[in-house]
């Protein structure tokens, strides 16, 4: 307000004035009223907070006294506030009795607190809290006493462990690492800022899942591969624990070195393989010949066809299940005509050739139901499972031709044809065993070589009429 310093030119300008001059005080007069009201109840109720927190009487009642003195001149503050606006002579009776009780209370309260007040503390209250002081301070430095002697223990434990030991945070950078260590990795004391490079690239998920299970105290352990500075893969069985250090959690690394026990386990595990490949094969080769010990027990090494055990059991085979069903069952006996002329002309070589021959032409004419088996000798024998007298004739008859048509190479380039005699059997009503069956068979056979070789012979007739017996 610069134009208040102007001088005064007449009377209206000056009331004009000092006018404004009023009205800028009373507006700066209710502001300070204002702010003290407000300060006097702050005051008051952080006195009265720290009053209730003591647990002395004299203390609360000192506490007590100084609130009720400081809303005393809050209330006064108010009153004037309120005068300036034009209060009601009711209101100010009310503001005036208020007043008069305050200063009642704080006066009896002050009294009462006063000797709390003015009394010092005595020497032996000095003393005692100076002994607390004394004391405090003593506990601390040989707590951190305590701490630097417990340090400096662990770091000599640390340093001189026989197990090779890392101190890392969660990240992997290294912090601490003792002489052990530095020798399996071969670091010559000059580490990395972090262990994961020297962590093999196929161990690094595995790593990392170890690291994710630590817990707050239970340690987790894992076998990683850990490359060393020398070029070498060195196999660690790694446990790690958390711990709380000086600049967040740290990792805790004990590394022991089982490269030989891996080594180990390789080389007994290749050798298992080993063993079971050798196991394979001497299985395989087993079983070859147990499958060549079934077939030489079962079939005939020269022809390839059943031997005459194996022959036997499947004509009582046939022969069991044509008398329980009532179906018919014939029996061809097949013979090589002249075979020891063969033999004597050409050798057994060519004989055995020959005989092959045969069997396998027979073999190949068979169904898949009948069995062609060696009888002994040169003779063959062929079982037809339900197959009656007539259609055995005309499956011999068939086979006769089929061998005749056959030819065998010579040692001298020339060739050679054989011809057969077959005698055919039906089972009868009255057959009670094979073994009349064959001689049956056998007598036809004998018949069709009298009768000039080269043909098929039926068994004898029963009657004038030419007719065979009835089969079953």
């Amino acid at each position: 307000m610069p134009e208040l310093l102007l001088p005064v030119s007449s009377p209206a300008a000056l009331a004009t004035k000092v006018l404004i001059w009023l009205g800028a005080l009373s507006a700066v007069r209710a502001l300070a009223l204002a702010a003290m009201t407000v300060a006097c109840a702050a005051a008051a109720l952080v006195i009265v907070y720290l009053s209730l927190r003591q647990r002395r009487l004299g203390a609360t009642a000192a506490g007590f006294s100084i609130a009720l003195l400081f809303l005393t001149l809050g209330t006064l503050a108010a009153m004037v506030l309120a005068g300036g606006g034009g209060m009601g002579p009711r209101g100010w009776l009310i503001v005036q009795l208020v007043v008069a009780v305050e200063c009642v209370l704080a006066s009896a309260t002050t009294w009462r607190a006063l000797p709390h007040l003015l009394r010092l503390p005595s020497l032996a209250e000095l003393y005692q809290a100076n002994e607390a002081l004394s004391s405090e301070a003593v506990g601390r430095q040989l707590a951190q006493q305590a701490w630097r002697v417990s340090e400096r223990r662990f770091r000599a434990a640390f340093d001189a462990a026989a197990t090779p030991m890392l101190i890392t945070d969660q990240g992997g950078r290294i912090r601490r690492f003792n002489i052990a260590a530095d020798q399996l990795l071969g670091w010559q004391g000059d580490a990395p800022e972090t262990i994961v490079p020297f962590v093999h690239s196929d161990d690094q998920a595995t790593l990392r899942e170890g690291i994710s299970r630590l817990g707050r105290t239970a340690p987790t352990r894992t076998e990683i591969r850990l490359l060393a500075s020398r070029g070498m893969t060195v196999w660690g069985y790694v446990s790690m624990a958390r711990m709380a250090g000086p600049k967040g959690p740290e990792i805790v690394w004990q590394i022991q070195d089982v490269t030989e026990r891996r080594a180990y386990e390789h080389s007994l595990r290749e050798a298992r393989e080993r063993l079971e490949l050798k196991v394979a094969e001497r299985t395989r080769e087993l079983e070859h010949a147990n499958r060549r010990l079934a077939r030489l027990a079962r079939y005939d090494s020269l022809t390839g066809i059943e031997n005459r055990r194996q022959l036997d059991e499947e004509l009582q085979r046939a022969v069991s299940s044509a008398q329980r069903y009532g179906h018919d069952v014939s029996v061809l006996m097949i013979d090589i005509d002249h075979f020891k002329q063969v033999n004597d002309s050409w050798g057994h070589q060519v004989g055995d050739r020959v005989l092959s021959t045969v069997a396998a032409t027979v073999d190949r004419n068979c169904r898949e139901t009948d069995v062609v088996g060696r009888y002994g000798g040169d003779e063959l024998c062929l079982v037809l499972p339900q197959s009656s007298l007539e259609a055995a004739i005309t499956a011999a008859e068939k086979l006769r031709a089929e061998i005749q048509a056959e030819t065998i190479s010579l040692p001298d380039g020339g060739s050679l044809s054989v011809t057969c005699s077959i005698g055919v059997a039906s089972l009868l009503a009255g057959d009670d065993t094979v073994q009349t069956l064959l001689e049956r068979a056998d007598a036809a056979l004998y018949r069709a070589k009298q009768a000039g070789r080269n043909r098929v012979h039926p068994p004898a007739c029963n009657s004038a009429t030419g007719v065979a017996q009835q089969p079953v």
